[in-house]
């Protein structure tokens, strides 16, 4: 009601002010605009009526004579007691915690070396450039400079040349069961493996030689020895420099968010915490690393491969191919 009443004040103001400066013309035109909200607040107010909301109601509580008689003869109701036992709530430990947790978990990682897995001696030379581990154990392995998508056994044998591109491959991921996503600088191809072909194209904006993400995307500097991650939105949220790390290239997650780098620089392979502090070699050139660059972890199994001899020539054509595999 007192909104009402302001808003017929101010209509007022404003029919007095239109008797003394207003044209007719002007003056027919304001009376309808006043008329039309008068008539408005006039029904808001019939409508109260006639709903009964302004008539004024009293609230009396008569109380029960029974209730009476019993709140004079009863002192107290009872007591009340209060038990206390531990919480069962977990929550999660805050950043000084959260850290000292990550590199408990960091100091757990040991990889057991598996396998090594080598080709026939009737093969050429290859260097691996990217190799992933696909859902039912079989790898796929990018060559240098060969523009092929190779699928191998589980006991690294080769199976069949899945696709040739006409451009050079850079790396790959899986995508799912059995479909590969290929980066090739200038676009990147989705691969049908059972099919034996790609099945799509995809040009981004800019070049693309890396394909891996766990929602966030990683990234690597190779002659800066920095690792970086950033949201899917491109924003930074950390950035890695150690001098375990030196000239840094392929690169993977496992189930936790750890990420493993295969070092070439120093002939290691060093996994660095999910929040990107802290960071441990975990395999070195005592373990047979030598030049590695493709690596992978199947996250479900836990099962990681590692090519390695990169940039070697090697005198042994036995040695065309070397997958290193370990549980970690």
């Amino acid at each position: 009601m007192e909104e009402r009443t302001s808003q017929l004040n101010q209509l007022q103001s404003q029919f007095t002010t239109m008797t003394k400066y207003a044209t007719a013309l002007q003056m027919y035109i304001g009376l309808r605009e006043i008329e039309k909200k008068i008539s408005e607040t006039a029904k808001y107010i019939e409508d109260l009526e006639n709903r009964d909301h302004i008539s004024e109601k009293n609230l009396e509580v008569k109380i029960a004579s029974g209730i009476q008689t019993i709140s004079s003869k009863v002192k107290s109701f009872g007591d009340i007691y209060i038990k206390t036992a531990s919480s069962t709530l977990q929550t999660k430990a805050g950043r000084k915690d959260q850290a000292q947790y990550l590199v408990s978990e960091l100091d757990q990682i040991k990889p057991s070396f598996l396998t090594q897995l080598r080709n026939p001696a009737n093969r050429e030379t290859l260097r691996i450039k990217a190799c992933r581990i696909l859902p039912d154990g079989k790898f796929i392995i990018l060559p240098y400079r060969k523009k092929q998508l190779l699928l191998f056994s589980n006991d690294g044998i080769l199976i069949r040349i899945v696709v040739t591109f006409t451009e050079d491959t850079c790396d790959a991921c899986v995508v799912r069961n059995n479909t590969v996503a290929v980066a090739l600088g200038n676009q990147t191809t989705l691969v049908d493996i059972e099919k034996n072909k790609i099945i799509e194209t995809i040009k981004p904006s800019h070049e693309c030689y890396v394909v891996a993400s766990d929602g966030n995307f990683y990234g690597t500097k190779e002659f800066e020895n920095e690792v970086s991650c950033y949201d899917s939105t491109g924003e930074p949220l950390w950035t890695l420099q150690d001098k375990a790390i030196v000239y840094p290239v392929g690169m993977t997650l496992d189930m936790n968010g750890f990420v493993y780098i295969a070092s070439l620089g120093n002939n290691s392979v060093v996994v660095i915490s999910s929040d990107g502090k802290s960071c441990k070699t975990i395999l070195t050139e005592t373990d047979g690393i030598d030049e590695p660059y493709g690596i992978d972890i199947n996250k479900d199994t836990g099962m990681m491969i590692v090519s390695v001899n990169y940039g070697q020539i090697l005198m042994s054509m036995e040695t065309m191919i070397q997958l290193f595999v370990y549980q970690v």
